[in-house]
């Protein structure tokens, strides 16, 4: 047997955003609709001693957890792969290699395993400092004018931590980026909003916010370039900011967090670049964006002397600080000016084919100066939290509602420029084929067409979650299987009936069963981009030509493309495949990823022969989680025969391992062509456990 210990469980991946929001015991049984809705805004548990938790968690609509939500809902519904996110800012594209191999390198350093400078360390701020001078021509003292965040969000968080009190209001804009209110409601704040519109180029008028609207604001948060707008600002326009604050005895917050993506070749400045912006304003940065590393929570704010001196007081309160080996690769990444121009390239080519697809469809959505967000209007008619859902129910595709940004985000939707152009393409071709258009009112569609986009917004929307669906239909297939798998055993031995299906079985499988053809997420560990995988059987006693076939498979792939220390199991390498077995495969990538056998023994199920491919053994593996998808699979199959104990000799120490790091427990031994195996095995509860776990890993 052989298996690469990338299958090891602990190294089971799959993205964040294809994790089943599901129960872990799935109820099957009910509609969508009956199933519990969380109310954010309305109310707050408690249990217990009746302690009752801060009221501040009443004051956020929480918008952006509601919109996720519905998404999760639409993923259930339809299926994770049918929906195309275009609403969520994550990155699809890596890190630069010069950050990535700085922090692989920083993590073997014992000093980057120590406690650090809540400031961060001087290295970073040092190369913080010289990035502004290159980048903006701003020159900053590392010693006292920089400090390190987890991230712009941190870096906000920090500033109104050390500047307002309980009741202070903020002047925010209208529409803004969602976690400023939520940072106000968590710091106990109220806010005045400042209008922005297409008529005012998205930019906040000062002259006309009003004296009595300025009672009680402490600062204001700016946000240029943009989101969700995609807007470049003028330094002219710093320039009276910078004036209004220090006029009204405000501070000023400008999240720059957008400073590298430019669709023109213009570079924005920030609001530092004006004289004197230091008296009254913080710039805020963060990596996340143009450098692709939110998963990394680097960030870091400059300004005067005294205004980082109260951050530094702060940070020493929360007692935290971003880890050492990232603000290293953070600088890296900052040096790599190579890799900003790259990226952009590529940021231009999603632009423009987004925007040549929106008009397609109607929209006159007029390109972003940078960011990858796009502002478009939503046709006439309908609520902008109304088309996102039309869009997301009916053309599968997720966009943003402008409404979670603010009022004045009605009549609009953000679009994420998040997939590469051919991601891109098939989300329009989606939205096009649904017949959805951003030129037709609501009023001019169908009248029965109008009754189901309100059913949809309205949350009537009464249909079971794929993932039963296909569970049913899988039964259904079952029923098939052992209909035709009685007849090869007519003239067969007895014992071979333990493979047929058992109605009693069928009847009780549970949601998270890995399917005969079920597809699920694996890793391309080269690309670091998840892939899918499709588990295929070959049932006992099935046809020469489909032992054939696998056989020309690992002739012309395996054997050809065998590396170095891999090892394919002699029966492979021989091309012997025994009918009395039922071998499960795994394709991924147009490739055969991994096969193994469930063979019977004394009337019990054994696993055999599990083999991984040979790109996929060694140090530098490329698809990851083939060994536990087969071996769910396996477990899956005992589940449909009713089988209550499925078995394995595994021929090395490593092997067992991974068979234990799944469930597997010592069986005493057995003695296979004169030489005794240790045995291992596990029963149906552990097979259910694992297959609980495993099911994130799903895809439908």
């Amino acid at each position: 047997m052989n298996i690469s210990a990338i299958n090891q469980k602990s190294n089971i991946y799959a993205p964040n955003s294809v994790f089943k929001n599901r129960q872990i015991s799935p109820i099957t049984n009910q509609k969508a609709s009956q199933m519990p809705q969380l109310n954010y805004a309305n109310s707050l548990a408690f249990f217990g001693l009746n302690i009752k938790p801060a009221a501040r968690l009443l004051k956020s609509d929480y918008g952006t957890p509601k919109y996720i939500e519905e998404i999760f809902k639409a993923r259930n519904f339809y299926g994770d792969r049918t929906i195309i996110e275009l609403g969520m800012g994550n990155p699809d594209i890596l890190p630069p290699a010069s950050a990535r191999k700085t922090m692989k390198k920083k993590i073997d350093d014992l000093w980057s395993h120590r406690y650090n400078f809540p400031k961060g360390e001087w290295d970073f701020r040092k190369g913080v400092s010289e990035w502004f001078d290159s980048r903006f021509g701003v020159k900053l003292n590392p010693s006292d004018e920089i400090m390190m965040s987890a991230g712009a969000s941190d870096g906000v968080d920090m500033i109104l931590a050390a500047y307002t009190e309980k009741g202070d209001k903020l002047l925010l804009p209208d529409p803004c980026y969602t976690v400023y209110k939520d940072l106000v409601a968590k710091n106990d704040l109220d806010f005045v909003s400042m209008e922005l519109t297409e008529a005012n180029g998205y930019l906040p008028d000062f002259s006309k916010i009003k004296k009595q609207d300025l009672k009680g604001v402490k600062g204001m948060i700016l946000n240029y370039p943009n989101n969700p707008m995609g807007v470049f600002a003028p330094q002219s326009f710093y320039e009276k900011a910078v004036e209004f604050a220090k006029k009204h005895n405000i501070f000023i917050i400008h999240d720059f967090d957008n400073t590298e993506i430019s669709h023109t070749g213009e570079k924005p400045l920030g609001i530092l670049n004006v004289k004197g912006a230091k008296d009254v304003a913080f710039e805020v940065h963060t990596l996340s964006k143009a450098h692709n590393m939110p998963g990394m929570r680097i960030g870091f704010v400059a300004s005067n002397k005294e205004f980082i001196d109260n951050l530094l007081k702060v940070k020493n309160l929360e007692n935290n600080s971003v880890y050492t080996a990232t603000q290293a690769a953070a600088i890296s990444a900052l040096k790599d000016t190579a890799y900003i121009d790259t990226v952009n390239v590529e940021h231009r080519l999603r632009k423009n084919t987004a925007i040549e697809r929106l008009r397609d469809l109607g929209s006159a959505a007029s390109p972003s100066m940078g960011t990858y967000y796009l502002w478009t209007k939503i046709p006439d008619g309908f609520k902008s939290d109304e088309f996102f859902k039309y869009v997301l129910h009916k053309g599968h595709v997720a966009l943003t509602p402008g409404t979670i940004y603010g009022k004045n985000g009605e009549g609009y939707v953000r679009v994420v420029m998040s997939g590469d152009t051919g991601v891109l393409n098939e989300a329009f071709d989606k939205i096009k084929n649904a017949g959805i258009r951003f030129d037709t009112p609501k009023y001019d569609l169908p009248k029965e067409l109008q009754e189901e986009i309100e059913k949809i917004a309205r949350g009537e929307i009464n249909i079971l979650p794929k993932y039963v669906r296909d569970l049913q239909d899988y039964k259904l297939t079952l029923a098939s299987k052992e209909k035709e798998l009685a007849k090869r055993l007519e003239n067969k031995s007895e014992e071979f009936k333990a493979y047929l299906p058992k109605a009693s079985a069928i009847e009780k499988l549970p949601t998270y069963l890995m399917k005969d053809r079920q597809v699920v997420y694996l890793k391309n560990s080269h690309s670091l981009k998840p892939c899918f995988g499709e588990v295929r059987e070959i049932m006992p006693f099935s046809k020469e030509s489909a032992y054939d076939n696998l056989r020309e498979v690992i002739s012309n792939s395996w054997m050809k493309d065998k590396t170095q220390g891999s090892d394919i199991i002699k029966m492979y390498q021989e091309g012997k495949l025994y009918p009395d077995a039922t071998y499960i495969t795994m394709f991924a990538e147009n490739k055969l990823q991994g096969l193994v056998n469930v063979e019977l023994q004394d009337k019990e199920f054994w696993v055999r022969g599990l083999n991984t491919a040979p790109w996929n053994q060694g140090e530098n593996p490329e698809i990851q989680g083939v060994g536990s998808a087969l071996m769910a699979r396996a477990m899956s199959l005992c589940l449909e025969t009713g089988q209550k104990v499925l078995k394995l000799a595994p021929n090395n120490e490593k092997n067992a391992v991974f068979y234990k790091s799944i469930g597997f427990e010592n069986a005493g031994a057995k003695e296979f062509n004169g030489i005794d195996y240790p045995v291992l095995s596990i029963d149906e509860a552990g097979m259910n456990k694992f297959l609980d776990e495993y099911q994130r890993f799903l895809s439908y």
